[in-house]
């Protein structure tokens, strides 16, 4: 049914997936017992040029632009089927666009912004 090369991509991206929902639990797990102190520090954080909600998404089109590579994979695109590339890409930017803004939450939670 799948390619070889289609088998290992779908590997690759469970894997992922359960890392990140493994790495997703512990930091829950983490809040839950040390509080979201240190994410409401970093949130109402001075900030030049904005508030720390624009730094979030700056942060997040700067990271969809790995997602952009993907759609320039002119091979890849001509061996799909009609209909099938939109839908592919859709599912894409759901996923990423998921894990990129849980992964900034985290980061905010866990990390203390040093004042320079």
């Amino acid at each position: 049914m799948f390619s070889e090369s289609a088998k290992v991509v779908i590997e690759i991206f469970f894997f992922h997936l359960v890392s990140f929902a493994i790495l997703s639990a512990f930091v829950i797990f983490f809040l839950l017992n040390n509080g979201i102190e240190i994410f409401i520090e970093n949130w109402y954080l001075p900030t030049t040029g904005g508030s720390i909600a624009n730094a979030i998404f700056l942060g997040f089109t700067a990271s969809m632009l790995g997602v952009s590579g993907f759609e320039s994979s002119t091979n890849f695109v001509e061996e799909q089927q009609k209909g099938v590339f939109p839908k592919t890409l859709k599912n894409m930017w759901l996923v990423v666009s998921i894990i990129n803004s849980l992964a900034a939450l985290f980061a905010l939670s866990l990390f203390g912004i040093p004042l320079l």
